[in-house]
């Protein structure tokens, strides 16, 4: 819901909650995942994040990976922050408590003020989170022409070929693998492979991932692959 607010805020549109699909918690983040990533030189955060890319707002949450040398990679425990980038301002962040007594005392002040004004004065129909109401809805979608650097975890059998199976999927759907780790420790014959990607786009993903789901047994995966998005 807050990066919903914060869409409108930003594109001045009304966004609807119901239209947005890419969201996902943290449930599925292993021990592995964090281990691998701060081997890589990244940390694991959970991102809300809103892009307009002229026709469509693209808004998702989800865990992503983080590069170290990233503002975000700091952001630990009741602090949040929001990474902004535009133009011409380039990028800035606005970091602080997010939770406790001062933060939400404050908080709900400064709303109290602001229907206090629009009661008294008129004065909340100048305030920012009012400006979006006069434009027109924005529509939300998945399909994300924009391209990002993807994480990818798979549990392949152990034996020949297997990785060149994961590789041709991954070709046929315009996927470039930039590494790959394999580990040595296996379950029930399976050993995590970890691979990440060059700049692809994500629906070009969900469709190797959504082939991969189909004949698994041929390409020798035993679950769904894990993906999160690279924050560089």
């Amino acid at each position: 819901h807050k990066i919903v607010i914060l869409a409108a805020l930003a594109f001045k549109s009304l966004v609807k909650f119901k239209d947005i699909k890419n969201i996902s918690g943290i449930t599925k983040v292993s021990k592995y995942d964090i281990k691998m990533a701060r081997e890589m030189g990244y940390e694991i955060k959970l991102i809300a994040s809103t892009e307009f890319n002229g026709d469509f707002l693209d808004i998702r949450v989800g865990p992503c990976l983080v590069n170290e040398h990233h503002p975000l990679s700091s952001v630990e425990g009741v602090y949040n922050a929001v990474f902004i980038e535009g133009f011409p301002v380039g990028k800035t962040m606005f970091y602080g408590r997010g939770a406790g007594g001062d933060p939400t005392s404050s908080a709900v002040i400064s709303d109290i003020l602001m229907c206090a004004s629009e009661c008294v004065i008129g004065g909340a129909k100048q305030h920012a989170f009012y400006e979006f109401m006069d434009h027109k809805e924005i529509p939300s979608s998945h399909k994300n022409p924009s391209k990002s650097r993807f994480y990818m975890k798979i549990w392949a059998q152990d034996c020949p070929g297997v990785l060149a199976k994961i590789a041709g999927v991954l070709g046929r759907h315009n996927i470039s693998i930039a590494s790959v780790i394999q580990k040595t420790f296996k379950e029930n014959d399976y050993v995590p492979v970890y691979i990440t990607t060059h700049h692809a786009r994500e629906w070009d993903l969900m469709q190797a991932i959504k082939e991969m789901k189909k004949i698994k047994q041929d390409v020798g995966v035993r679950d769904t692959p894990f993906t999160m998005r690279i924050i560089d």
